[in-house]
């Protein structure tokens, strides 16, 4: 109840701020306006949390519950970076959209920045949650503190890595490269799943955490590298429509 009367609040002061008003009856036309990004933002989505899901179920049965239950306590205390992080997204996609159309190395740019703010964030809060006071940790989850504080270091270094691969992922979205977006989640999603199981075979708790950082990791260099392959997209398609301009002019 707190949760959804907070995000109903917050819906109806954004309209107010805004100063518009929801037409729920012209999501049809902006589904089919939008048809051809819709189907890859939406792979997108469905991979991320798929994979979550299932890396859950692999690890409990790799490695048992409570290994699982020390990670999902790892992940709330993380949690406060999320909001971070999707309320960043939401501000900066558009701020990028603007830049793009001005200077593609000014978006470059600002795309980097974005990433390195938000590793840069999650190290600082993760070092935080590190340096806590044990009688904060007890007090917060009790007996489960301890198991969850020795995969808080890994598990938000994992974090960090994933917010600088943010950066590309906020130009690929500005780029509308939902395609790119697309194959780049399937990938890192697909490596996080493969590195946390393979820790937890092989270790247990400490080295699922491990894993998955090592592959997060991994996954900056694909979301940067399909992030230039956006920006060279780009550069053509600008180029074949200046080559259009002149023919036409002709």
């Amino acid at each position: 109840i707190a949760w959804g009367g907070a995000a109903t609040l917050a819906a109806l002061v954004g309209a107010v701020q805004a100063r518009l008003v929801p037409r729920p009856l012209a999501a049809r036309g902006w589904s089919l306006e939008h048809r051809d990004l819709l189907p890859p933002y939406i792979g997108e989505v469905a991979a991320y949390i798929l994979v979550g899901q299932l890396l859950l179920y692999a690890v409990g049965l790799v490695s048992g519950l409570a290994t699982v239950g020390a990670l999902r306590a790892a992940q709330i205390l993380l949690g406060p970076l999320n909001v971070v992080v999707q309320g960043f997204y939401l501000v900066a996609v558009p701020g990028a959209v603007q830049v793009l159309r001005t200077s593609a190395r000014r978006f470059t740019e600002l795309c980097v920045l974005a990433g390195l703010v938000l590793a840069a964030a999650a190290i600082a809060w993760t070092l935080f949650l590190v340096l806590l006071p044990e009688s904060f940790g007890q007090a917060l989850l009790g007996d489960v503190w301890d198991p969850a504080h020795s995969v808080l270091l890994a598990w938000g270094l994992s974090f960090a890595a994933i917010n600088l691969a943010t950066g590309a992922s906020i130009g690929l979205r500005a780029l509308a490269a939902a395609r790119r977006t697309l194959r780049a989640a399937v990938v890192t999603s697909v490596l996080g799943f493969g590195g946390a199981v393979a820790g937890a075979a092989l270790g247990g708790l400490e080295w699922t955490a491990w894993g998955f950082l090592i592959t997060q990791v991994i996954g900056i260099g694909v979301w940067w590298w399909e992030f230039r392959g956006g920006m060279r997209d780009h550069a053509r398609a600008g180029d074949g429509a200046s080559g259009l301009a002149e023919t036409a002019l002709r």
